[in-house]
């Protein structure tokens, strides 16, 4: 499902902004919800370093069974159980028609469908509103670094509260 009515990223997150009112299920919140640092912080002032499993979706997604084995061992769990990883889940589309996409996201039909479809429904749904196929639209270089730059002090004090090179890792700064 998409809510978005602009067609290049960086009008998407100024018009995010500039909302009165932001939050879960308000707002799409794309730059807030990538401020990993004060997120961290709250979970270290919880828990030791020993309770906690830090993981990157970049290595997760690069070798899901590896991390998958990695999790179980932590948790104490057999890691030798075998996962199905047949099926991708929560995949991006881009819709067939704005228009009528906007209209079924807005009325509040398309979360209502979701909470009562079966998987095989929800997937000829989708495949009725989605074009297959379709390429992904890709955010621009001049987007990426406009956003590199509101991340770089989030970043480096992640950096600091792991000891790990983020700035590196996602190419920052």
């Amino acid at each position: 499902e998409s809510k978005t009515t602009h067609h290049d990223f960086l009008s998407e997150v100024n018009a995010d902004f500039s909302l009165n009112k932001r939050g879960w299920g308000v707002s799409h919140q794309y730059i807030e919800l990538g401020l990993y640092a004060n997120q961290v912080k709250r979970v270290l002032a919880n828990f030791s370093k020993h309770q906690i499993k830090w993981l990157l979706f970049e290595d997760f997604k690069k070798n899901t069974p590896r991390s998958l084995k990695e999790i179980c061992s932590f948790l104490n769990v057999d890691d030798n159980f075998e996962f199905d990883l047949s099926e991708k889940a929560n995949t991006a589309g881009v819709p067939r028609n704005r228009e009528v996409n906007k209209l079924l996201v807005d009325s509040g039909l398309v979360h209502k469908l979701k909470a009562i479809a079966n998987p095989k429904q929800k997937a000829w749904v989708k495949s009725i509103l989605l074009k297959q196929g379709a390429a992904i639209p890709k955010i621009k270089d001049s987007e990426r670094d406009r956003i590199k730059e509101y991340y770089e002090k989030d970043v480096y004090v992640l950096s600091q509260l792991l000891e790990f090179d983020f700035n590196t890792t996602w190419n920052i700064g």
